[in-house]
Parts: structure tokens; sequence; C-alpha cells
């Protein structure tokens, strides 16, 4: 893999940021074909990872990582999208994930799972507030749902910049990346919050 730093932005709006991009040698990734592809949105401190993949063998085609400026969550990623093309590439993608960092999650056991209930399920464990939604995604490799919270500013400037989002935990794709690599070493584990 070979990152090729690239410094872009606007001098106009003094906004130029450095970004690091990787492209799979001999791909045909081009961005007016994005339906092909889908997008995945990592948030990490001050970096953003953007990660492109083939749809039919989920390949990894392209990653772009961008620096982010701002005070909180909403001014960082304002500050993503002024970034050129961000915006019309996340929108061309035929799909895009979001994955949250927040520690403000709990993993729930399929068995007392209840989709209807989540909110009182989890109170107590994690934060219930007006000001953020609740998201869960299972994960079959352990029989259980990741809960956890998305702010609604968050949300909302997603939705309406990119139109298209899921929303996913980055705890989970851990979890499944450890399962099958420790599975094969006959490896129990025990998760504790």
């Amino acid at each position: 893999m070979t990152l090729l730093p690239q410094v872009i932005g606007r001098k106009k709006n003094k906004i130029i940021k450095t970004a690091f991009t990787y492209y799979k040698k001999g791909s045909s990734f081009e961005y007016k074909a994005a339906s092909l592809y889908s997008a995945t949105i990592h948030f990490d401190h001050d970096l953003c990872s953007i990660g492109f993949a083939d749809t039919k063998t989920g390949e990894v085609i392209g990653v772009e990582i961008y620096a982010l400026t701002g005070e909180n969550e909403i001014e960082k990623t304002n500050s993503l999208f002024i970034q050129l093309d961000v915006l019309s590439k996340l929108g061309a993608a035929s799909k895009t994930t979001f994955y949250s960092t927040t520690s403000d999650f709990t993993i729930v056991p399929s068995l007392f799972f209840d989709n209807s209930n989540v909110d009182s399920l989890v109170k107590g464990l994690i934060p219930v507030n007006e000001h953020c939604k609740t998201y869960h995604t299972f994960i079959p490799e352990i029989d259980s749902y990741l809960v956890f919270k998305v702010k609604k500013t968050l949300l909302a400037l997603l939705n309406a910049k990119i139109g298209h989002v899921n929303f996913s935990h980055h705890f989970a794709s851990l979890i499944t990346t450890y399962k099958l690599y420790y599975s094969a070493k006959n490896t129990h584990s025990v998760f504790v919050q």
C-alpha cells in the first residue's frame, strides 16, 4: 500500500487541508461511477477516514484521510464537507455508512434484545437523552446487538449533506474482526464494560 500526501483546498477561504490517499494499483475507481461503490466514514478526533469499496466483492478500492478543524463534532463535520469533491463522492456512492466512535454503547445478547423497547433496555448503561437517537447493530459472530447513540444534530447534518447515510459503530467491526481472527485459535473472550 502506498500513501500519497496531497494538499487540497481553496485559497479564497484559506482552507488548506492535508489528505493522504491510497488507491489500489490498477483499480478503475472513478467518482463518476461511484454508484458501483460503497463508502464508509470514520471520525477519529481530528481526522476523518473515508474508504471506498466494491459493492460486489467488498474489496477496498481507495482510502482518503482528511484533517478536520473545529471545536465540536458539527464544526469538524462541516470542515470535511468543505473539502473538494467529498460531497460528490459520498453522495454518489450506492451506500454510505458512518461509523460512530462514541463511548456511549453497550452490548445486549439477542436473547434479551427488544427492538421496540431499546431505550428502556439500555437505561442506566448508556445515557439516554432527547439530543441523541439510539441505533443498534446486530453482530452475528457473538449473537448480540451493539446499542449506541448518535447526536441528532450530526444525524441531521449528514442526512442533509449526503442524503443516504447508514449508522454503525466502529466497535462492531472490531468485534467481527477479533472473532474471525481468534476463532481459529480456540480462545474464549469476555467483554466487560
